[in-house]
């Protein structure tokens, strides 16, 4: 997962980053967690943990 997130990071060392990336940043960020897990067969999205504190919009 770490190898996915800075796919990421790396993307954005080439340029400037605004507030207004912020948004889509998080989501690509969750996106590709979300699809490594899935691969993994894990779930995490019901679990408590995850979703209080590393995602406090679901509360």
């Amino acid at each position: 997962m770490n190898q996915r997130w800075l796919n990421i990071v790396r993307d954005l060392e080439s340029k400037e980053t605004n507030e207004n990336d912020w948004p889509k940043i998080l989501n690509d960020l969750e996106q590709e967690t979300r699809a490594y897990f899935q691969e993994k067969d894990v779930e995490f999205v019901d679990d408590d943990v995850w979703r209080d504190g590393l995602n406090p919009r679901y509360e």
